[in-house]
Order: structure tokens, then C-alpha cells, then sequence
């Protein structure tokens, strides 16, 4: 079998594969509070897909503190630094019973650091945020609370979805008309504080962060819009996918609805904790709701998305262990997330201990209704309704499964008689041994792969101990090629990376975000540009003939990102592909650079999530205007200005950069390839006053020397730019600041 090395690094000796007498090969899956032993027989190819390894600190509260002490976004998210002198009360929120977040270690020193900020021990609540999920009492909640100083000191309450005088309404979302109905608790506290884990979701791309305020503490009207089929069935409410997703977009909707009706003008906070397979505290990030969890989703997809070379005829995985696979509920997530690595027709095998028996009665409703209908018939009872009814949303999810192959539940503890919907088993090991000689059988696979999974009788199994934790993807020629680019270059040494100018073009996921995997697939000619550059640094350290490959091939990367990005964009040219410009870099060149007022007005040409702005306005009270043309991102940039309260200081809008009027501007952001530069400067640059500054990231702006005279000499332009400054020592992407000269246009005074 084959199971590659740098996941062995991480596994502890109990979780390692083991070989008996016969050959075969033991792998431990999650189950319960223990593992399942899944037996391997030497006939197979088995992969074992785990996380990629990540390093365990030794103390998992120096991380808490660490992140507490050291928020996204800067200083002014502590704790300390939100309560003001008028705050009086604040809402904790955790995740229930279902989720293993390590509420021991984080909420007493949260607690100590509020009532030593002045608000008293009686007006802190932690609210569960169960959604429609029941309530967690007695000693499960001090279980799921783990630090009996924090039952015994503050108030500690469920969500009761049904319970309509519990929440605030806030009105519907703009975009998708979500009804936003709130606990009233957390509405009214003045400091507001969201924890849980970040990790896969099958439906919400992740979980954490503005999850756990939109299903976790919201009426069930609420919830149930959101899981209907108009969200559901689409593609991209999907695992490890936050673009375009429609559960995402509603939750950070409901987020700035939350900001916008709270009394106070705090930020909401989040704490988002990161756990390895052997629930270990790897990493936590804090600070404001939605920039803290998304740098928590970093950290989680480079890990838990894990790529791999063909598809299967048998997959074998687990519902993720205790407290997730307690329900049969909670097992259908481990039957969906590794379907993009079965291949159709073939047999996906789960163990869960199901230990609560299926779930909420509705939920076994909707799955006899499943059973007695089929699943199309099943499936279209949904495709009118605007609430769902509770719970049917996980049978909507299970079809998915049951429509790509054979699915098998190993659930010893589950009545003969429950309404799984799938075929059942009594041994783990032995569904598995009927799997393979029924592969083997029918001339080696599912799929149209027999020839070659019958070549050398070799059947491949993938194998998932850690069931939905972990999400699958096969690879594409593409992100084969991305991958290998990006390991080639971490064997550049210094010197010749340092020689490299182009370095965004290098980076994984900015080429990924220029391919739009998902989306579009990529020509043959840019994965051989790719692969040109490869081995044009693998076997040629000649600086030059670096840089030069690299620039065709990132040339030929973004020419198929522009045409395929100005076809959705009603044909606007586009001129730069996405690239977040991280948030290091952003408070360089505000603060070092352009040092904004409040009297100053801030341009970003191309702003993509507004971030410039956003931090800009937060921290010198600017008015910032952002052009863009991809309104995904736009969206994001508006989610997050609202939830800071900065809808009056901060405009992104969508629009064409070249068609943008910069004459109320006295400072202009510039993040854009080297040939729009000029283009920039000869249009939109022509309507800035006299005095304006300009910032360019990564790009120079070529220096004009004037119009040509009759005679062919050359006469030096009127309005031009003067570089002022340039920073690139100790930041990531080098700075440029420019000061425009128009004599033509009246100067700011």
C-alpha cells in the first residue's frame, strides 16, 4: 500500500498503519470515542488521505493568549481595547455538543479579560448557538462548557429556534432576502463574541465565524430559508468554497444586519480555534467576525484540502469520530465530502456510531419520505418551497451521495429498522472484502476504469480515517502542475528568488484564483507554460532566463483569466487578476506611505474586497471609493464595512476603472499589471488635481517623455508622476509612491 510520508510524520504510533502475518494492512478510523480497525488486504492499493502535518504547540492556552493578545486587523480588536467605558454587558457564543471546540481553554481567560475591562461577572451570558439542533443540558453542558468555574460564574443558555419571542427581527438580507431574526440576548449585549472551529463544511464552504451566528443563535424561519432547495442545489454551496456560495453570502448579510441593529458601534468579535486529527489546538486566530475567520480558513485549506491523483472504486471513511458522529444525522457529512475522489458507481463505505440513535424526528420523516418516493421524486417535493422543513436538508444532502454510487453504513448501534436509505452492514472489514471482489468481479472497476483497475489485478482503494474533517479533490493537469510549481520553487535558494520580480505569479494561490478552477478549464498551452517554467528552474539557475519564463507564463496565465473573466463581467476589459493584498502590507503603505486624514478621499482602482479601504476608513476616518468589476468580491468588501459600521466613510462600487472619476480624489491605490499602468495614467489619472498622491503596488508606472513634435523631437507631458518613495525592504510586495503633477486642474488646498 501507499501512503505518503509527510502524513506519517504527524500520526500518533497508535494511529500508524500495522502489518500482520497475512500481509494485510491496518488502518485506524475515527469512531466513537475510540477507532474502528479497517483491514487492508494485501491485494489493494490503498491511499490513506489524511491532513498534511502541522506542528503542535506546546501549550495550547499560550496559543489562546497569543491570539487574543494579537487580533486580525490590529490592536484595536482586544477585548481590552472594544469594551468601552458605556459597555455594561457582553454574549459569548459557543458551538453545541456536535462540534469539538475547546471551550475549556478560551472562555474563562475571555471572562477575566472582560470583567477586568469593567463589566461585571452577572452581565456576561454564553449562549449555545445549537441552530435547530437540541439543546445541550445538565451534564453535557458542562461537558461541552469543560471549566466548572464558568457554569458555577455567568449564565450559560441554549438557542431554542422555536421559541419566537427569543429574537430580534432585523429585517431580510439585501441580496437573497433572507429573514434575519437574532437572539435577543446576543443583540443586546454590547460586546459581542462568536467562538468555534473552523473547519470543512459540506454546505457553507467552512464552519466558524458567521456561522455560528447564522444558523447557531437564529430562529428557525431563519434557518430553514437558507436550507431550502434554492440554496442547497447550488453548485457552489459546497465544501472548502466560500465564492459565490449562497449559505456564505447570507451569513455575512445577516452579520452587517447584526452590526447595523446593534446599539453600540463595537465591533463583533470572533475567536476561531483550529484542531489537528488527534484534537490537538494547533492555531487560533481573533479579531472581527469576518476577517478573523477567514484568515482561520487559510490556515484550515491548506491543510484539510487535500489533493490526489484519480478517483476510486472504493472509498472507506468515517462520520469523524465523537461528538460529530453521535447521530445519523451528522454521518451524512462524511458521506458527502469525499465525493469528488468516487468514482461513479463505485462504493463509498462509512462507520459512525450513531450512539443518539438518527436524529429529530423530522429528520426521520424526510428520510421515509426519501425511502418511499425515491430520490427524484424526493428531490422535486422541494424545489418550490421557501422554507424547508426542519431537517430535510441533510436528505437532500444524502442524495447526493446515493446519486453517485453505492453508499454502505457501518452502525451497529442504529435499529435494523431505521430509515438510512442506504445499505447497511454488520462488519466493517467484510463490506470492504465484498467491495473488492466485486470490483475484481466486474473486470476491476466502476466508472469505465476496469482496464486499469484490472492492469497487474490492482484495485485502488482510498481510505479516510478522519471522515468530514478532511476534504478530497482529484487533482486536474492544472492544479498537478500548480503543485509542482510551488514545491519546485521552495527549493530556489535565496539568492535566485530574491532575483525574482514577478513574485505573485509564483504564488499557488494566486494562479489559482487567475484559473478559476471551479469555473473554467484552463488550455493545454498555459499547464505547458507552467511546466516550461518548471523545468526552466529546475534545470537553469540563470537569473535572467528565470524571470523572463516566469513573466510569459504568468502573461499567458492572465490572458486566459482576462478573456474568461470579461465574458462574466458583460466583456469590461480586465486588467489585473485578483491578488488580496495581504494585511501587513495594507497597514505599510497607509501608514508609512499615504498617511490619509479624514479630509483626504481615497480611490482604489481595481479594490476586489475593498480591503484598502476598509482599513483606511477604520483606522483615519477617510472616505474611500472603490471600483471593481467582480461583484463577488464586492460583496465581501460591503459585508465587512457594515459590519464595522462604516457604510458612510466606505463606497465600493462596480464599475469600469477607466471610466472612473478621480476629481474629489486626493489619494489614488494602484494594483495593477505593468502595461495597464499606462493605460491608467493617460485616462483616469488625467481627472486627479494637482498634488494628488498615487500608490502603486508591485508596478511601476513607466515614465512618458512627452508628445512627439513634427519636426520627430519630443516635448516633456504637462501632468506627469514623480516617484516620491519606494518600500520593499521587509514587505511582500513592493510599494511605490508617486506624487501627480497637473498644472492643468486646480491643486487641493
Amino acid at each position: 500500500m501507499t501512503e505518503e510520508r509527510s502524513n506519517l510524520k504527524m500520526l500518533q504510533p497508535t494511529d500508524l498503519p500495522t502489518t500482520d502475518n497475512n500481509n494485510s494492512t491496518t488502518v485506524h478510523l475515527s469512531y466513537g470515542k475510540t477507532t474502528m480497525p479497517l483491514h487492508l488486504p494485501p491485494s489493494v492499493t490503498a491511499t490513506i488521505i489524511r491532513k498534511k502535518p502541522t506542528p503542535v504547540p506546546k501549550s495550547a492556552s499560550s496559543v489562546i493568549h497569543t491570539a487574543l493578545d494579537n487580533p486580525i486587523g490590529g490592536p484595536q480588536f482586544t477585548i481590552e481595547n472594544v469594551v468601552q467605558s458605556s459597555s455594561t454587558s457582553a454574549c459569548i457564543l459557543i458551538c453545541d455538543i456536535t462540534r469539538p471546540v475547546p471551550n475549556h481553554l478560551f472562555l474563562r481567560p475571555m471572562i477575566n479579560r472582560l470583567t477586568t475591562s469593567g463589566i461585571d461577572l452577572k452581565n456576561i451570558t454564553v449562549l449555545v448557538a445549537t441552530g435547530l439542533h437540541r439543546p445541550n443540558l445538565d451534564e453535557e453542558l458542562e461537558e461541552l462548557v469543560g471549566d466548572p468555574w464558568v457554569t458555577a460564574n455567568v449564565a450559560v443558555i441554549n438557542n431554542y429556534a422555536r421559541n419566537d419571542d427569543d429574537y430580534q427581527n432585523l429585517g431580510v438580507t439585501p441580496t437573497l432576502q433572507v429573514p434575519a431574526l437574532v437572539h435577543r440576548v446576543f443583540m443586546q449585549a454590547d460586546i459581542k463574541i462568536a467562538t468555534g472551529l473552523v473547519e470543512p463544511h459540506f454546505m457553507a464552504g467552512f464552519s466558524g465565524g458567521r456561522k455560528v451566528i447564522s444558523p447557531g443563535i437564529c430562529h428557525h424561519t431563519t434557518i430553514r430559508t437558507f436550507h431550502s432547495a434554492k440554496f442547497m442545489e447550488d453548485r457552489n454551496a459546497t465544501s472548502c468554497n466560500l465564492v459565490s456560495n449562497p449559505l456564505h453570502e447570507a451569513q455575512l448579510e445577516i452579520v452587517a444586519l447584526v452590526r447595523a441593529a446593534s446599539a453600540t458601534a463595537t465591533p463583533i468579535l470572533a475567536l476561531n480555534t483550529i484542531l489537528d486529527e488527534h484534537r490537538h489546538l494547533v492555531h487560533a486566530t481573533f479579531g472581527e467576525i469576518i476577517d478573523s475567520h477567514l484568515s482561520a480558513v487559510s490556515f484550515v485549506r491548506a491543510s484539510a484540502q487535500v489533493f490526489v491523483p484519480r478517483r476510486f472504486p472504493i472509498v472507506v471513511t468515517s462520520a469523524g469520530g465523537y461528538p460529530l458522529d453521535k447521530t445519523y444525522y451528522q454521518t451524512v457529512k462524511g458521506m458527502v465530502t469525499p465525493l469528488d475522489i468516487l468514482q461513479p458507481g463505485g462504493t463509498l463505505i462509512i462507520c459512525s456510531e450513531c450512539s443518539e440513535g438518527m436524529g429529530s424526528e423530522e429528520f426521520i420523516v424526510a428520510q421515509r419520505k426519501l425511502i418511499d418516493l425515491g430520490s427524484s421524486e424526493f428531490l422535486n417535493t422541494l424545489t418550490n418551497k421557501t422554507l424547508a422543513d426542519i431537517d430535510e436538508w441533510q436528505t437532500e444532502e444524502l442524495v447526493k451521495s446515493i446519486n453517485v454510487g453505492r453508499v454502505v453504513l457501518y452502525g451497529p448501534r442504529l435499529d435494523d429498522s431505521a430509515p438510512t436509505g442506504v445499505e447497511r452492514c454488520g462488519d466493517l472489514n467484510e463490506a470492504l472484502l465484498e467491495a473488492i471482489q466485486a470490483v475484481g468481479g466486474a473486470g476491476g472497476g466502476a466508472g469505465g476504469t476496469s482496464q486499469q483497475e484490472s492492469k497487474g489485478n490492482t484495485i485502488h482503494v482510498a481510505v479516510v480515517p478522519e471522515g468530514p474533517y478532511v476534504v478530497p479533490f482529484k487533482k486536474t493537469d492544472t492544479t498537478t502542475t500548480i503543485h509542482t510549481l510551488s514545491q519546485t520553487i521552495q527549493t530556489l535558494s535565496p539568492a535566485v528568488w530574491s532575483s525574482i520580480t514577478f513574485k505573485d505569479a509564483l504564488s499557488p494561490n494566486y494562479l489559482s484564483s487567475w484559473l478559476k478552477i471551479k469555473k473554467h478549464t484552463p488550455t493545454q498551452d498555459l499547464v505547458q507554460d507552467l511546466e516550461m517554467v518548471i523545468q526552466t528552474i529546475t534545470l537553469n539557475n540563470k537569473r535572467t532566463a528565470i524571470k523572463n519564463s516566469l513573466i510569459k507564463s504568468a502573461k499567458s496565465t492572465f490572458k486566459t483569466y482576462q478573456k474568461e473573466r470579461s465574458k462574466a463581467n458583460n466583456n469590461v476589459e480586465i486588467i489585473a487578476p485578483i491578488s488580496a493584498t495581504p494585511n501587513s502590507v495594507v497597514s505599510v503603505g497607509l501608514h508609512q506611505l499615504l498617511k490619509p486624514t479624514a479630509q483626504d478621499v481615497l480611490c482604489d482602482l481595481g479594490c476586489g474586497d475593498g480591503r484598502w479601504l476598509i482599513q483606511a476608513a477604520l483606522e483615519c476616518g477617510c472616505r474611500c471609493i472603490g471600483v471593481d468589476v467582480e461583484e463577488e468580491r464586492l460583496q465581501i468588501g460591503r459585508a465587512r464595512a457594515s459590519a464595522l459600521g462604516l457604510e458612510h466613510l466606505v463606497e465600493l462600487r462596480n464599475g469600469d476603472i477607466f471610466e472612473t472619476d478621480l476629481s474629489e480624489c486626493t489619494m489614488v491605490i494602484c494594483y495593477l499589471f505593468g502595461e495597464s499602468t499606462g493605460k491608467v495614467k493617460r485616462t483616469v489619472l488625467r481627472t486627479l488635481r494637482h498634488g494628488a498622491k498615487v500608490l502603486s503596488v508591485s508596478f511601476q508606472f513607466k515614465q512618458d517623455e512627452g508628445a512627439t513634435k513634427e519636426n520627430g523631437t519630443r516635448e516633456e507631458e504637462e501632468s506627469r508622476l514623480e516617484l516620491v518613495e519606494t518600500l520593499e525592504k521587509d514587505v511582500e510586495r513592493k510599494l511605490l509612491l508617486y506624487t501627480w503633477f497637473n498644472p492643468t486642474v486646480q491643486p487641493y488646498m
